[in-house]
């Protein structure tokens, strides 16, 4: 679940023509698609969003523990 005040935050971001392709890309059966320019945290947020948006599991893969902990959001 995203909180209302970070999705306000955010909506810039998702409301962009990149992220509306690349939700399009996954509703059309791509099976992996990569964020760049982002940072970790937001890349986590957006992920989450994407995944809700979708209805469906989302695995994250980061380089390192170290990486994944700064932005985890998975409990």
């Amino acid at each position: 679940m995203i909180l209302p005040a970070v999705r306000e935050r955010l909506e810039a971001v998702l409301r962009h023509p990149a992220m509306e392709g690349a939700l399009a890309a996954l509703r059309s059966g791509a099976q992996h698609i990569s964020l760049a320019g982002l940072h970790d945290v937001a890349k986590a947020l957006v992920a989450t969003y994407l995944a809700h948006e979708l209805r469906r599991p989302a695995f994250f893969v980061t380089d390192s523990n170290r990486s994944r902990t700064a932005g985890s959001i998975m409990g």
